[in-house]
This record gives structure tokens, sequence and C-alpha cells, in this order.
């Protein structure tokens, strides 16, 4: 058996609250063309600079990731 790492239930909650506050972190990025790091602000550099078609721009395709930028 392992080692339990949190072992009072101050230590649980505030995991728990940790934890919750980056699930809300990550729900709240924005998986669409806008946010890629492929993105250019009309083409896809991934397609060869094809501009994705709108429902593609809203929710991303499976090669999205993250450009990291906040807004």
């Amino acid at each position: 058996m392992s080692e339990a790492q949190y072992t009072t239930k101050k230590e649980i909650a505030k995991r728990v609250k940790a934890l919750k506050q980056e699930i809300t972190f990550l729900e709240s990025i924005h998986t669409g063309c806008g946010s890629c790091d492929a993105f250019d602000g009309r083409g896809c550099k991934r397609a060869g600079g094809v501009e994705p078609p709108p429902e593609v721009k809203l929710s991303g395709c499976p090669e999205w990731k993250w450009d990291e930028v906040p807004f």
C-alpha cells in the first residue's frame, strides 16, 4: 500500500479547493482556432494556410494546441 499524501481533513479540503480552481481554469480555455498556436488569424499553419470552416474555427480540431495567450 502506498503512503497517504493527504492525512488530515484540512489537507484534503485544501487540495480539493486547488483542484476545483484548476478545473475552472481549464474549462475556461476556449479551444477554437483563435487560441491555437497554428492559427495566424486567417488560416491554419498545420493545414498549409487554409482557412478553417466556421464550425471548426469555433470548436477547434483534433490538432489544436493552446497558444497560452490569455486573451
